[in-house]
């Protein structure tokens, strides 16, 4: 990260890190803004993670807005966020969900792949639906219609997916946990969305992708990404439907 940063020869520590920025900051003159870009953070650790969201909550309060900055993390960075409040290391920042592909999306990404697949939007949109947007599920889709597979049993097949089972069955080794996600597999939705939800099996399985908010900004509630999901988490629970 620090290489990318500019930094020759990269810092050896963190210390070293937040010394280059506090340089580099004052040697802005104007208007002229620092951006700094930092991904990847769900691979940090969480000491790791809240030692440089201390170094960056520093940076940003000395130099005022001189400093610009977007990270990019999973879980752990929304925990930052909201599960300590006004106290959190980031109140500051704001929370920016990472986008769902759409029909655009979608049709790129089958061109782009290997093997190239042409779709149309109509067909792009019967992989969006069937699959709630799941990155992984979209990916099986594309590669089963690419090896000339029709279209309507690609689909089908979704509920298959050995990933989305492996995720149910790593989720459901407690007792209880199985039967909550039993009754939940039933339901429409799952209750009120916000950034840091409460419930911590109903967090795993979001940030599992499993579930996704839908609804109106403000208003969203946690919903099932697709029937195949659905149909994965009956079967490796054992639910007759």
């Amino acid at each position: 990260m620090t290489r990318n940063a500019g930094i020759d020869p990269p810092a050896e520590s963190v210390v070293e890190f937040e010394d280059y920025l506090h340089r580099r900051l004052k040697q802005l003159t104007g208007d002229e803004r620092l951006f700094l870009l930092i991904s990847s953070l769900r691979k940090c650790s969480d000491a790791e993670r809240r030692r440089l969201a201390g170094i960056l909550r520093g940076l940003s309060e000395a130099h005022d807005d001189a400093l610009r900055m977007v990270l990019v993390g999973g879980e752990g960075l929304a925990e930052l966020k909201f599960a300590e409040g006004e106290l959190s290391l980031l109140s500051h920042a704001e929370p920016i969900p990472w986008p769902e592909f759409n029909i655009g999306d979608l049709m790129a990404l089958a061109w782009r792949d290997r093997p190239s697949l042409e779709l149309v939007p109509e067909e792009a949109q019967v992989v969006l639906e069937a699959t709630g947007s799941h990155p992984r599920l979209i990916q099986e889709a594309l590669r089963c219609r690419a090896k000339g597979a029709p279209l309507t049993a690609c689909t089908r097949n979704l509920a298959n997916s050995r990933q989305i089972e492996a995720q149910f069955v790593v989720l459901t080794r407690d007792s209880e946990d199985a039967q909550r996600i039993v009754d939940w597999l039933g339901q429409n939705e799952l209750g009120p969305y916000c950034g840091w939800i409460p419930d911590p099996l109903l967090r795993r399985l979001y940030w599992k992708n499993l579930l996704r908010a839908d609804g109106p900004a403000g208003a969203e509630r946690l919903v099932w990404r697709c029937p195949a999901i659905i149909e994965a988490g009956r079967r490796v629970l054992g639910v007759v439907p």
